[in-house]
């Protein structure tokens, strides 16, 4: 079926056909319907419970004492909900070893390849409280380590989170951010 909007003449005069002006109308208000609401969904912001502004840093550890790895700190007001994950990366070595997690909250780590490691919270972390993933990598060697959290499906994070982390080691000189 096809549906022509232009308008008609009616026979004999220079005005338009009443039917083709109202059918015009009809398939105009829903075109200008949709374009009014596109830039009105873009903008819209996420929605969700907010997880507040945790914070994932690298740590490059104390040699001989605890390894470098991450931190994951909550937000003083708002806890992290059990769900929660980093995911950690390697590069320049061959394996990332053992991930061992403390702190104030419980995980599991899962191990998704030799330099791949998916930390996820068992329990809720205590708004103002953090957890330590740790390898037991030597900051004596090369390697770069990089994390990223993402929340469980529900949870937004809040304005002022840092949500990614990295440990940088060129033998024996370590940044982390």
């Amino acid at each position: 079926m096809q549906h022509s909007v232009a308008p008609q003449t009616t026979p004999g005069t220079s005005r338009p056909d009443r039917r083709a002006l109202l059918s015009a109308a009809a398939w105009t208000v829903p075109v200008l319907a949709a374009a009014a609401a596109a830039p009105l969904a873009s903008a819209s912001t996420p929605t969700g419970i907010s997880a507040g502004a945790f914070r994932l840093v690298g740590n490059c550890g104390v040699q001989g004492l605890f390894g470098p790895g991450f931190l994951l700190a909550a937000d003083p007001g708002v806890a992290l909900p059990i769900g929660t994950q980093i995911l950690i990366t390697g590069s320049g070595v061959a394996s990332l070893g053992i991930v061992r997690v403390t702190g104030q909250a419980t995980a599991d780590v899962e191990n998704l390849g030799t330099v791949l490691r998916r930390v996820t919270l068992t329990s809720e972390l205590p708004a103002g409280e953090s957890i330590a993933a740790r390898t037991a990598l030597s900051t004596t060697s090369a390697f770069t380590l990089t994390a990223f959290v993402t929340l469980p499906d529900g949870y937004v994070q809040g304005s002022g989170a840092k949500t990614a982390g990295n440990v940088n080691s060129q033998q024996i000189v370590c940044t982390a951010g």
